[in-house]
């Protein structure tokens, strides 16, 4: 993935890639779901993009919800999230 824009993207490389170069798409091989009984290690989660993987940070990221069904429209933090 080296010129791509994932390629900032940390990777386990049991991870079985889905698609060409880019975008990521990737999954863990059927051998890890029998290893861990289906409940997948973080670091083999399916990934699915249709484009660049965004580059956030953790502290700046907020995520805001709004909206015509949103009465009080507000903001959170990633740390208010977790």
């Amino acid at each position: 993935d080296v010129g791509t824009p994932d390629a900032w993207v940390p990777r386990d490389g049991r991870l079985v890639r889905l698609t060409g170069r880019h975008p990521f798409n990737v999954e863990p091989p059927l051998a890890i779901h029998n290893e861990y009984k289906f409940i997948t290690p973080s670091s083999l989660h399916y990934v699915r993009n249709h484009g660049a993987c965004p580059q956030l940070k953790w502290d700046e990221h907020k995520l805001i919800f709004g909206g015509p069904c949103v009465t009080k429209p507000f903001e959170m933090s990633m740390d208010e999230l977790a």
